[in-house]
């Protein structure tokens, strides 16, 4: 049975003290948003079954795009991007080992850095 993953920001919720406590932030109108827009992306989820909510935190930029760049000499960076850093894990891999080896990135990263801050 296939099994589709959906996530959604939640840039507004204040960290709980403890991270075993994370489960009480779950907000059931969230949850609901996102299964009425699982459903309207694709018919093959009519009557599909809800396995599993949670909540977690990854951290985010102030800016929305995640921090990509060299911060000294052999230390580099990659951070804050937040619901969408595992999708992007392997574009921005390529892109580190291309900073790396001190060749051209694959794609232009300017916007990714430091400056922002």
């Amino acid at each position: 049975m296939a099994q589709i993953w959906f996530g959604a920001e939640n840039d507004d919720v204040e960290l709980p003290d403890r991270a075993c406590d994370a489960h009480q932030l779950l907000d059931r109108r969230r949850i609901a948003k996102l299964v009425k827009a699982a459903t309207m992306l694709t018919s093959t989820l009519d009557g599909a079954e809800v396995v599993r909510e949670s909540v977690c935190f990854r951290p985010t930029t102030p800016v929305g795009a995640p921090y990509i760049g060299k911060l000294g000499e052999g230390v580099y960076v990659a951070a804050g991007a937040g619901p969408w850093g595992i999708s992007h894990a392997p574009a921005t891999g390529l892109v580190l080992a291309e900073m790396i080896l001190g060749r051209p990135t694959s794609v232009p990263i300017e916007q990714l850095g430091f400056k922002h801050v």
